[in-house]
């Protein structure tokens, strides 16, 4: 009886140029395939231009680093693709020119020094209204270059090789990815694209700049430092703001609040932005980040950190804020409750979360002394909380979620992207419920897109706080520990202040975000010996 003989198998080198081969081949296929729709079948470019998407999506996802070969097709059909999309835009609009010199060069800044480059951004977000009244810089043009130069940086690093440790995507974290590709998808379905566009940009688009953090190919210094750096920023911020508070605001900066029109003329502390509604939402999305840095870092840093946050709840009660105020408190507690359940933190837990708390109590009475103490409406203010039937502020917002909710019946599928928010106070062509100030993120969502993607965008948080919390408890690596249960804090705060006030819009949300993905980066990117925690 004759043995069988073993089936040849291709060895390693006959591997590896069959790959090359066939992504050579695929290339040239491809880059024909597009030559020919751009010049005959104009109309086949949308569907050619979807394989860089595909390929991207295959690099980011797969748990071992794709071969050199695959990795070349993806970024010589992303060179296509975007070459193919700013000729399209520099032909429609030449000025956009230099734009994109600009959008180059600060891609290389994000990739060479992304610390300091966010950190940069980041300072924006806490003294745009001191930039912007003293300055002739576009601070919000500037945000949106750097977050598309991060992004760039950020497919770059993939499509280059930097891919080389898997890469954990849970379920908060894919779905928060898809709920920003229903909103690009939306973009079109507006009333006009201009709507589209400056909602999303408004929004959603800070929200993915807390993504790209978050899965960036950083080593984990990289967003350790950038978490120091985020310190530093809420310290200027709130030394700023107990400076002007006693010294009052300079000139510059009190015209331009008296005339901005989310002021209606000035009644509140507004610091270095343009809004006290503004500046307490920044402090009280700040406060508890700088309470679990505080909680986990050692020496000046955690220094740094419990003064930054200490001065930042001088900050929130001078704008007398009551949903930060809340806000903040529940995002302090899920930070201390954390950090007295991690893991990762055996050595005097108890005696460093009593120290904490004590101290953050004495520093709160403090304040409320120097600030809402003085005014005699602040007991009926915060007594009001108590029966809130019974406030003026609180039924005027009931009446507009309930007339918002009876439009949303009628529109199930929502009225499409910049339908509602500021985009729709500014710029819509008709007087609605949302033409107002809905004091509602999750009514907004439901509002441009519907019940079912509002439910949607719910479940993601609330997946993405659980597992981001989850986490925090089980690693036993303090370094890592830290970030996450301070993100987590912060991210719990912007979930209930999003009942009572447009959150998700602005610079504060892109503060709100960078903070996210700092914590939610320590367990995307992992080592390999640590691959088990995630």
């Amino acid at each position: 009886m004759t043995a069988l003989s073993p089936r040849p198998r291709l060895s390693r080198s006959g591997l590896t140029s069959f790959t090359a081969v066939a992504a050579l081949l695929a290339g040239i296929a491809w880059t024909v395939l597009v030559a020919f729709a751009l010049l005959r079948a104009p109309g086949g470019l949308l569907p050619l231009l979807l394989l860089p998407t595909g390929l991207g999506a295959a690099v980011l996802l797969s748990h071992r680093p794709l071969p050199a070969p695959v990795r070349t097709l993806a970024l010589w059909t992303a060179i296509v693709a975007s070459a193919i999309v700013g000729g399209f835009a520099l032909l429609s609009i030449p000025l956009l020119a230099p734009g994109m010199v600009l959008l180059v060069l600060v891609a290389l800044a994000c990739h060479r020094w992304p610390v300091q480059t966010l950190t940069g951004a980041f300072f924006l977000t806490g003294f745009y209204g001191t930039v912007t009244a003293w300055t002739s810089v576009p601070v919000y043009v500037v945000a949106d270059v750097v977050i598309a130069g991060l992004a760039i940086a950020v497919a770059g690093g993939y499509m280059l090789g930097a891919h080389r440790r898997p890469i954990r995507l849970w379920p908060g974290l894919v779905l928060t990815a898809l709920f920003v590709a229903l909103s690009v998808f939306s973009i079109p379905l507006a009333e006009t694209l201009n709507l589209g566009i400056g909602s999303f940009r408004a929004s959603t688009w800070y929200l993915l700049a807390g993504l790209l953090i978050a899965i960036a190919p950083w080593k984990p210094a990289v967003r350790r430092q950038l978490a120091r750096g985020l310190l530093l920023v809420a310290l200027l911020v709130g030394l700023y703001s107990l400076y002007r508070y006693f010294a009052g605001p300079s000139g510059a900066e009190y015209d331009q609040a008296f005339f901005a029109p989310q002021n209606f003329g000035i009644r509140k502390f507004f610091g270095s932005l343009v809004s006290g509604a503004e500046l307490g939402t920044w402090f009280a999305t700040l406060i508890p980040f700088c309470i679990g840095m505080g909680l986990g870092l050692q020496g000046r840093w955690r220094a740094i950190a419990l003064v930054a946050g200490a001065l930042g709840i001088f900050g929130l009660l001078a704008t007398d804020l009551r949903s930060g105020i809340i806000g903040a408190a529940v995002g302090a507690v899920v930070a201390l409750a954390l950090f007295e359940f991690s893991r990762a933190f055996t050595h005097r837990r108890v005696a460093v979360t009593a120290g904490v708390a004590v101290g953050l109590t004495a520093v709160g009475l403090i304040a409320f002394s120097l600030t809402l103490a003085r005014s005699p409406e602040t007991g009926a203010r915060y007594e009001s909380l108590l029966t809130p039937t019974e406030d003026y502020s609180y039924a005027t917002r009931v009446f507009r979620w309930e007339t918002a909710i009876d439009d949303i019946d009628e529109h199930p599928l929502g009225q499409g992207l910049g339908s509602a928010g500021s985009v729709q106070q500014q710029t819509g062509r008709f007087y609605t419920i949302a033409s107002l100030n809905l004091d509602n993120s999750y009514l907004k969502i439901a509002l441009e897109q519907g019940f079912a993607v509002m439910a949607f965008y719910c479940i993601a948080m609330l997946l993405l706080i659980l597992g981001l919390g989850r986490r925090a408890l089980a690693t036993v690596h303090p370094e890592r520990a830290t970030p996450a249960l301070a993100a987590c804090g912060s991210l719990a705060t912007f979930l209930v202040m999003a009942f009572a006030g447009l959150t998700i819009e602005g610079l504060t949300a892109l503060a709100l975000w960078i903070v996210v993905g700092v914590g939610v980066g320590q367990f995307t990117w992992i080592e390999p010996n640590r691959s088990r925690e995630a």
